[in-house]
């Protein structure tokens, strides 16, 4: 039987108002519309180096998006709250809270160079070592004093369906000690993967974040400096050396040329650093030891390319 398209499609349509109707006097399924502060920082994170992967302008919109609602939304009086639904905070942010809001943030200084950006990052690295440190017990505790005074106070270390926030506090503070020259944030890091050194040893798999955190430790990852202005072509054509490769654990960083003042005491590693015959420039270093500049994408695939 041969049916004409548009009496076809009418039908279809028909049937499709039907089931919708009738659905509708459903009760329906519950929705969890909370906003997650953790979560968040992973969703961001993601964007931030998508962005530096693709050069899609829309995913680092949308991570710059989060950052501010996460800054104007959920952090009330200097305290980061974990969630925000119908417009209020709920409960006081959390460690993993605060430790993926230290990569979020470093993540998006990296795709950005912003000197704001990595200020955020120590912002709430220094909330973790003021509030989830326990310095005697070397480890992270899962809440902080102003959640109340439970009868024990939990450890944050193994990870489950997302990264512990132990072993992401680990690898945000390496990461920020590498960047800034800071030992304030490298030791908590080293003392703790210390104390879960027995651990990761008979239970990897539920140690991931920390195994990533310690791998940058044993073999030290490249540090890259690059001067120019990132939305400059020349600039740009570095940033895709570095990006289009896997490095694990590699910091960068980046500013325009003349390095300022300011940048320079935040960044130890631009420290110096100059553009030569003034173009972009990139710099690769690893144990404090930095290549001669180069000005061109291929010396700097090369210098990349070079490295065991």
């Amino acid at each position: 039987m041969r049916m004409d398209p548009s009496e076809f499609a009418r039908i279809v349509r028909e049937g499709k108002e039907a089931l919708r109707a009738a659905r509708e006097t459903r009760v329906k399924p519950f929705k969890d519309e909370k906003i997650i502060a953790s979560w968040n920082g992973l969703m961001i994170s993601a964007l931030a180096r998508a962005y530096q992967v693709l050069e899609d302008e829309r995913y680092l919109a949308a991570a710059e998006k989060a950052a501010r609602f996460i800054e104007d939304k959920m952090v009330v009086k200097g305290r980061l709250h974990r969630t925000f639904k119908d417009g209020r905070t709920g409960a006081l942010a959390y460690l993993d809270d605060h430790a993926h809001l230290i990569e979020a943030f470093l993540d998006l200084h990296e795709a950005t160079f912003h000197l704001g950006y990595l200020k955020r990052a120590r912002s709430w690295a220094d909330a973790i070592l003021a509030d989830f440190w326990d310095g005697e017990g070397k480890s992270f505790f899962l809440s902080a004093p102003y959640h109340g005074s439970p009868v024990h106070r939990k450890k944050d270390a193994v990870d489950g369906s997302t990264p512990s926030g132990g072993g992401a506090a680990a690898c945000g503070l390496l990461r920020l000690g590498r960047l800034t020259g800071s030992a304030a944030y490298r030791e908590p890091a080293l003392d703790f993967l210390k104390g879960v050194k027995v651990l990761m040893e008979k239970y990897p798999s539920a140690f991931a974040s920390s195994l990533l955190a310690l791998d940058g430790v044993l073999d030290p990852p490249l540090d890259i400096a690059i001067v120019g202005d990132p939305r400059e072509a020349a600039a740009r054509g570095l940033l895709k050396e570095v990006h289009r490769r896997f490095l694990p654990g590699r910091t960068l960083a980046g500013a325009a040329s003349p390095v300022d003042p300011e940048t320079a005491r935040n960044l130890p590693l631009m420290e110096g650093k100059k553009a030569v015959d003034g173009k972009a420039t990139a710099y690769v270093c690893r144990n404090f030891a930095c290549s001669p500049p180069v000005t061109s994408p291929s010396g700097l695939g090369a210098l990349l390319d070079a490295v065991p």
